[in-house]
């Protein structure tokens, strides 16, 4: 492979260029998207052939720098070349020995290009390893052209899928899809002999990719039912603190109306036994009007205030601790999105009505003490 790139594509210039390769006394023709070989025979495709366009060069340029981001060659064979600069999409003789040869050179690259680690000489690479979820397999680069069938470009065809799968640059996950790749292609060999793994990586191309697509599928499938899973529980969680500082806001309505309608009955008892006592005694009213004062401090305005905050307290800091978490789960801005502006309009409703109320109490105190010490003629 080394000395195919240091002939045709030797610099990075000419890496994005198709190579056509005219044989003389030798019918043959091939044809790929950087690389075709034709005869005497077919040199009327000629123009055909240089007509088509290439691949978009970004892809070969990505298709390198992550194969060395992720992959470990244990000396860099290559510098440009990439198992699509010798993919052949057409032959009309695949067991002709130069496509035989052309063919294992790319079966050779899509292993070096999916192996997590591949191991040689100064010659070239010799074996890749794949590593499984519990064992590794390694797989020696073949250089027998026996192994090549008459049937094998479609099989090849399955290989540079699954390439092309492992490299979907769009995905954003290539070393998610790298990794995966290994522990497919490893757990469909595993139980192969070490001498029958590369020619069972050839016939068995085809179950390997949709074994590939399936579990990366139901993977996939998985993470998403847990991301849905948890997008609903914060749904929830966020419709349930927002029903809890309600209720909240409902207790201190609830509290200050039952308040409200005691004092109106301080006031008509005090008025009726003013009314009907032909001598009455202001200390007597002064001092149930002093009672309900004093029951205003302790109980509606102190106790039952205090408790209304520590709750509000306690509900903001576990929703606070909550959306951490599943920040974590998913992610900040998910989560954002998701709480809006729920959270926060809800702590204002509760702050507003707390402050007025906790103002009415202090009110009716002041107001009821004052109303004693009247009765009690000290005003």
């Amino acid at each position: 492979m080394s000395r195919l790139e240091k002939l045709f594509w030797g610099s990075e210039e000419d890496c994005f260029k198709k190579t056509i390769v005219i044989v003389l006394n030798h019918d043959i023709y091939l044809e790929g998207t950087y690389f075709s070989v034709i005869s005497g025979n077919h040199i009327d495709q000629l123009n055909q052939l240089i007509s088509k366009p290439l691949e978009n060069p970004d892809n070969l340029r990505n298709m390198y720098d992550i194969c060395q981001n992720n992959l470990n060659w244990q000396t860099p064979w290559l510098n440009h070349l990439t198992p699509l600069h010798l993919e052949i999409t057409e032959c009309d003789n695949p067991i002709d020995l130069m496509a035989q040869r052309l063919f294992l050179h790319q079966i050779n690259s899509i292993l070096l290009y999916t192996a997590g680690k591949t191991t040689g000489n100064n010659r070239g690479p010799l074996a890749s390893t794949y590593a499984g979820a519990n064992h590794n397999i390694e797989i020696e680069l073949a250089a027998d052209t026996s192994l090549i069938r008459d049937d094998v470009l479609s099989d090849i065809k399955n290989l540079m899928k699954t390439l092309r799968w492992a490299y979907d640059d769009e995905s954003n996950c290539s070393a998610d899809r790298l990794t995966f790749t290994q522990i497919v292609i490893a757990q469909a060999l595993n139980s192969a002999t070490p001498s029958d793994r590369y020619k069972l990586l050839i016939h068995n191309s085809e179950v390997i990719y949709q074994s590939l697509i399936w579990h990366w599928r139901a993977f996939i499938g998985k993470k998403v039912d847990g991301y849905v899973s948890q997008v609903q529980v914060l749904e929830k969680d966020v419709s349930d603190t927002v029903q809890a500082f309600s209720n909240q806001i409902t207790n201190i309505v609830k509290n200050l109306t039952e308040t409200m309608l005691a004092a109106v009955a301080v006031l008509i008892g005090s008025s009726i036994a003013a009314l009907v006592s032909e001598d009455p005694n202001p200390n007597i009213i002064a001092i149930v009007i002093a009672s309900y004062a004093i029951y205003v401090l302790l109980f509606p305005l102190i106790y039952n205030m205090l408790y209304q905050h520590e709750q509000y307290k306690t509900l903001s800091d576990n929703f606070d601790h909550r959306k951490k978490r599943f920040g974590e789960q998913l992610y900040p801005e998910k989560v954002n999105e998701i709480i809006g502006d729920q959270i926060d309009n809800s702590k204002n409703r509760f702050k507003k009505w707390y402050y007025a109320t906790l103002l009415i109490y202090t009110g009716v105190f002041l107001l009821s003490l004052a109303a004693a010490f009247k009765a009690a003629g000290y005003i």
